[in-house]
């Protein structure tokens, strides 16, 4: 095995002091134990045996760890192995975080479908607890007044009484609870959304979410999400007590976890949203009937004017924008302002009226009379506008201003709807004081940080440097000293099996349009796509053997496809699941997977892009319109790109001093367009169809920019890179 650094650990930690047991034997038995109880449903592989090494090695040696291991390389039997043995063994809590709740759902399955039934005494001992976030649960005053509103009618009270304690052996989770059997035939999908537990409730209220949460202290092993890990840091800013111990972490998809701490971080909330959400108030309060209902009515129509008012002049400014060639104001230098000092302050006073008439609302006030879910739910998604809108207003405050800290207010470029941001774009230096200092372990798990091609070693190549400079730089692991584990482990078997089919002859668009590409584009661009998935897939084709996917960047495009392409009709033949606001992901794989045969099924996704299991025939032919694609023009991406880029040249620094080789400049420009969630986004989608040996089938991508667009080169040379049969159109 290779070595990892020897550098001095100086870093305090939590009973940073105590010895711990060695697991490392302990693994392999457990592993090895879970390969023979599956009785060839798990492949044994040499490349898992090395990760569950490295992990215990972590673990047992209190080091941070790096680990690169290929989609379909059976990361999460090894990471679920290596956190039972060790916090059995040693009686220490570990924390799973995961950036979605298909992962955190498909590892909490793996448990108890491989490694409780084992027969590994460890495994078996080991407690797993799930602890989602709190609009995952069910609210307990909400699910009461639901069933009492059936009282009069006997049939119906008697199912809402059985529902109920349906409920309660669910434990109030709300994904368990969607497209059950056990639901009654006369409440609807919005009856069940509207017992989502709301930011804000009475102790009582929050017991299923409490019951979690207890289930979670207790547990030896949390599968959890990644807000979860930045929540407990933000307690640790605030001097609050934290749920969990995060001495000992795991990180999945860990490549996410530096977009969602830059999520967590920034804020951003567009005007549009404030009046839509305004106008669902008004309509709200005017069908509720309690005390003061006719003046706080009144008052949100006020407030509707001003904001009608506020928003016209907005316009006007953002029409001045456009005329100097920008849709941006920034109110801290990313670049010069483009608008002079007069028109400044005039945004200036004009949006701190807005912000004055909206918390003159007083909400918090009223929001014990709401009876309705849904009434609360607005009210607590306006007050999180508003309490949004106050951070914006920050930036006109030089002695609130933060550094590295830019406000920035955005146009859209087909309407003249402002945006107002709050933006962190480098957040190493947060995660560093409060998150990395206060634990002991962690381990960092990725599929997408390097390439296809990594081999098991320490790294070597430019472009494997480059991208876990960036990821360490980025993170703030820079500063941690303490020893570091850095592997990638080579993919056990290759795609000579899946065939890649890429369209030039595909709609041109440019990439400055995704995120506000127009309607007469997207049309033509999917009507396209969706002439190819119905050639691809008509009956009696020879190469479409099984399940059929779409994954899309926007949900808008679903209906597109839907509706304005007619997919529906065009292929009688498939039954076709999409996500919605009727049915979640989960949802529509429940469905699909009982399909007597596969082949007659289309699954189309947004939000399927990871975390998605689909062995053998369930997928064989996977088509992606649109590759994700940020706008580069964005200021929030060109905060990000400059503060990456800042980033790696500082590390540059450090290791000159440390007497290490560094990048060349033109090595890091070459390198930054591999950086981006959108690549990594990309290549976790084409990982739905290729997980395990022997995946055959299609892949069909229909983004013309592959060709047209420079920025798309590093996306093509990997296509080139990774599949040995690319086939052009």
């Amino acid at each position: 095995m290779p070595t990892a650094a020897t550098k001095p650990d100086i870093k305090k930690t939590i009973r940073s002091d105590q010895k711990l047991v060695n697991i490392r034997r302990a693994c392999e038995e457990a592993y090895n134990k879970v390969i023979a109880a599956a009785d060839g449903q798990i492949v044994k592989r040499a490349q898992q045996i090395d990760m569950l090494t490295d992990m215990a090695s972590a673990f047992d040696d209190g080091k941070y760890a790096i680990l690169e291991g290929q989609t379909g390389g059976g990361k999460s039997l090894v990471f679920l192995i290596t956190a039972i043995s060790f916090a059995v063994t040693n009686k220490k809590q570990v924390v799973i975080a995961t950036p979605h709740k298909n992962l955190q759902q498909q590892a909490i399955d793996e448990f108890y479908k491989w490694l409780k039934t084992s027969g590994d005494q460890n495994m078996r001992r080991g407690r797993v607890a799930l602890l989602k976030g709190r609009k995952n649960y069910v609210s307990k005053a909400a699910l009461e007044w639901l069933v009492s509103q059936y009282v009069n009618s006997p049939d119906r009270y008697e199912a809402m009484q059985e529902f109920s304690i349906f409920v309660d052996q669910s434990g109030g989770d709300l994904d368990f609870i969607r497209g059950n059997e056990n639901i009654p035939e006369f409440l609807t999908s919005d009856d069940i959304d509207d017992l989502a537990l709301p930011e804000e409730a009475d102790p009582v209220d929050d017991h299923y979410l409490e019951l979690a949460k207890r289930n979670a202290v207790d547990a030896h092993v949390v599968i959890t999400n990644h807000a979860l890990v930045l929540t407990y840091m933000q307690q640790r800013m605030y001097n609050q007590t934290p749920l969990l111990d995060m001495d000992h972490l795991i990180i999945d998809e860990a490549h996410t976890f530096i977009s969602s701490a830059f999520n967590f971080l920034s804020n951003s909330i567009a005007m549009r949203t404030i009046r839509d959400q305004l106008r669902q108030l008004a309509q709200h309060v005017d069908n509720e009937s309690f005390r003061g209902s006719i003046a706080l009515s009144r008052k949100i129509q006020e407030v509707m004017a001003v904001a009608s008012d506020v928003c016209t002049f907005l316009e006007s400014a953002g029409q001045k924008l456009k005329s100097h060639g920008t849709h941006e104001l920034y109110i801290r230098h990313l670049g010069a302002f483009q608008l002079d000092e007069r028109m400044l302050h005039e945004v200036k006073k004009h949006t701190t009226r807005l912000t004055g008439a909206l918390v003159d609302i007083k909400l918090g006030k009223y929001k014990k009379y709401f009876r309705k879910t849904s009434t609360k739910h607005t009210s607590n998604k306006l007050s999180d506008s508003i309490d949004l809108l106050r951070k914006f207003m920050e930036g006109f405050d030089e002695n609130k201003r933060q550094q590295d800290t830019y406000f920035i207010m955005t146009f859209s470029k087909e309407r003249s709807y402002p945006s107002f941001s709050k933006v962190i774009p480098s957040v190493g230096s947060t995660l560093y004081q409060n998150l990395w200092k206060h634990t002991r372990s962690v381990i960092f798990i990725s599929g997408t940080l390097s390439d296809f091609n990594s081999s098991y070693a320490p790294f070597t190549g430019t472009r494997q440097k480059a991208l876990f400079q960036h990821f360490r730089s980025e993170l703030g692991l820079n500063m941690v000293r303490v020893p570091f584990l850095e592997y990638a482990y080579k993919r056990p078997f290759n795609f000579d099996l899946v065939n890649v089919h890429l369209y030039k002859d595909a709609p041109q668009f440019s990439v400055n349009e995704d995120e506000a590409i127009s309607k007469a584009t997207q049309k033509s661009l999917l009507e396209f796509s969706a002439g190819v998935i119905v050639k691809s897939l008509e009956d009696g084709k020879p190469k479409s053997q099984g399940g059929a996917m779409i994954l899309v960047p926007a949900y808008d495009d679903i209906p597109v496809l839907l509706d304005s392409c007619d997919l529906r009709n065009k292929l009688p033949h498939r039954q076709i699941f999409d996500q919605s606001h009727a049915k979640n992901i989960q949802m529509c794989l429940s469905e699909f997977r009982q399909l007597p045969d596969p082949i007659k099924g289309l699954l189309i996704f947004t939000g399927g892009w990871m975390g998605l299991d689909l062995p053998g025939k369930q997928l064989t032919e996977l088509f992606i319109p649109r590759i994700p694609r940020s706008n580069p023009q964005d200021p929030q991406v060109i905060a990000r790109q400059n503060a990456r880029e800042r980033s790696i040249l500082k590390y540059n620094d450090y290791r000159q001093k440390q007497g290490d080789p560094v990048m060349r400049y033109r090595d890091v420009k070459n390198y930054r367009g591999l950086f981006t969630e959108d690549v990594w986004k990309f290549k976790q989608g084409i990982g739905r169809l290729c997980r395990k040996e022997g995946d055959r089938g299609n892949i069909h991508i229909m983004d013309s920019r592959l060709f047209a667009d420079g920025n798309f080169k590093h996306i093509l040379n990997w296509l080139e890179k990774t599949f040995p049969h690319i086939n052009r159109h």
